[in-house]
This record gives structure tokens, C-alpha cells and sequence, in this order.
């Protein structure tokens, strides 16, 4: 470790006689500007990790010169925009975690090629109110999705269309992003399911219909006052029930029928309702709203 506190550049030669760096964290704050060729004696890495708080520049091709094979984490609050050319080609690249800048107003279609990319955690630009279709058709093993997207008003239907592999997924929308009825048609494999939309006052009646793996669903919508009838009928799997709605105060008759298989329903203010014997599980939901309720 080296002590970088008042860092205000960093050596073009840094890492030139380190050609075999398997790994390397830049965790910097001060630093406004990366040289350009840092990387370029650095064929490969393992995993790449940069967390700078100030950086206010991405130099052009960074990561051209470099591939990583497995985690590449990019944290940079205090940029504002990447290049109009940024683009992310990584053969090997198994994770990624990108904060996209606040004043990015597009991803385009084609920024990444990652065929092996198997994890992804996006956040979207704060002003993108629109993805393109073909935004994950380079990634095509993508196992795990989470996409934090404060501003979209509807997702393309066909988003997941070039990842049918997809077992987990996580939806953070701030805003009243509509869901179209058949999202989850091209993931016919996902088993974990997370949608957090504060704003979101229904959802669609078929959405769970394309999933019957789903064994573990989140759902966090502070508007959302009913679930629609038959809901839960399509996740004959489903086990595992977190909810966050403090405005749903009662269940449609037939969800004592479509649980057979539930074993916890908790919320994430720790209230907690569990059963092992399986006569019990019809009624999980409803003690959940009884003892639970808007706590």
C-alpha cells in the first residue's frame, strides 16, 4: 500500500515494468486526470477497480489496451460525461460494475462486447429517460442484471431478449417507468427477482406468467396498493417473498391458493413470517399483512 492522501497526478510510467499486475485498485481521491497510456504495459489484469471521487476527465480509450479477465469496477462521481466514442470491448470481462456519469444523457447501443460478461450492476445516467433495444445484445451469457435507472419511462420490451440465460435480476426505478406486460418473456430461467419503484401504482397481471422458475421475488413500491388477481398462480416455485408496500392492506381470495410453495414473506423493517409445515403456507400472505402490516 502506498499512501496517496494530496495525489494530484499519477506517472504515465507508473506500471511499466509490471507487465504481469494480475490486479490493481486506484482508489484515489485529489486525483482529477488518469494518463492516458497507464494501462498500455498491462496487456491483462485479472481485475481492475478505480474509485477516484474527483476524477473529472476519462481519458479517450483508457481501457483499450488492456483486457480484464474477471471484475472491472468503475466509481467516479464527480464526472460528468465519457467520451462520445467510450466503448467497452473485453473478451474475458466476467463482472462489471459501472456507475455511468451524472451528466451522461445516453448509453449507446454496441458500448459494450463482453461475451463472457456473466454480472453486471448498472446505473444508468440520471438524464436517460430511454434505453435502446439493442443495449445488452454483446453480452450474451449475462447470468446477473441489476439496473439502477432513476429517470426511464418505460423499458423496451425486447431489453432482455439477447440474455434468455438471465437468473437474477434487479429493476432500482425512481421514477414511474412503465413495465410492458411481457418483459420477462425472453428469461423463461429467472429464479430471483427484484423490482424496487416507489412510484409504480400497478403491475402487470401476466408480468410473473413467463418466469415459473421464480423462486425469490422483492418488491418494494411505496404507491402500490393491489396485486392483481392470479398474481402470484405463475411462480409455483416461489419461496422466498420480500415486500415493501406499506399501502397493500389486502390480497386477492385466490393468493391462499397460488402459495403452496412459500416459506418466508418479510419485509425489510425486519418483521418476519415464516412456515415449515406445509397446511400453513396458504395463509403466509395474509398473517404477513396482519402481524406485519405497515410497519
Amino acid at each position: 500500500p502506498v499512501p496517496a492522501a494530496g495525489l494530484r497526478d499519477l506517472p504515465p510510467v507508473l506500471l511499466a515494468h509490471a507487465p504481469s499486475l494480475p490486479a490493481l485498485t486506484l482508489e484515489l481521491a485529489g486525483l482529477t486526470e488518469l494518463p492516458a497510456d497507464l494501462l498500455h504495459s498491462i496487456p491483462e489484469l485479472g481485475h481492475l477497480i478505480l474509485k477516484m471521487a474527483d476524477l473529472t476527465t476519462w481519458p479517450s480509450d483508457f481501457l483499450a489496451a488492456t483486457s480484464v479477465k474477471g471484475n472491472l469496477t468503475v466509481k467516479t462521481p464527480s464526472l460528468t460525461t465519457l467520451p462520445a466514442d467510450f466503448r467497452l470491448s473485453m473478451p474475458h470481462l466476467s463482472d462489471l460494475i459501472l456507475e455511468v456519469p451524472a451528466g451522461q444523457t445516453e448509453l449507446l447501443p454496441g458500448w459494450l462486447v463482453a461475451p463472457r460478461l456473466n454480472s453486471l450492476i448498472l446505473e444508468a445516467p440520471a438524464g436517460q429517460t430511454e434505453l435502446p433495444s439493442g443495449w445488452l445484445a454483446h453480452v450474451p451469457k449475462l447470468r446477473y442484471l441489476t439496473l439502477k435507472a432513476t429517470e426511464l419511462r418505460e423499458l423496451p420490451p425486447d431489453l432482455l431478449a439477447p440474455v434468455p440465460d438471465l437468473g437474477g435480476l434487479v429493476l432500482e426505478m425512481a421514477g414511474r417507468t412503465r413495465l410492458p406486460p411481457d418483459f420477462l418473456a425472453p428469461v423463461p430461467f429467472l429464479r430471483s427477482l427484484t423490482m424496487e419503484a416507489p412510484e409504480l401504482r400497478e403491475l402487470p397481471a401476466d408480468l410473473l406468467a413467463p418466469v415459473p422458475q421464480l423462486q425469490r421475488l422483492t418488491l418494494k413500491g411505496a404507491e402500490l396498493r393491489e396485486l392483481p388477481p392470479d398474481w402470484l398462480a405463475h411462480a409455483p416455485e416461489l419461496w422466498n417473498l420480500t415486500l415493501d408496500t406499506p399501502h397493500l392492506t389486502a390480497l386477492p381470495v385466490d393468493f391462499r391458493t397460488d402459495t403452496s410453495n412459500l416459506r418466508v414473506v418479510r419485509n425489510p423493517r425486519g418483521c418476519t413470517v415464516s412456515a415449515t409445515d406445509p397446511a400453513d403456507r396458504p395463509s403466509l400472505l395474509a398473517r404477513f399483512l396482519e402481524e406485519c402490516g405497515n410497519q
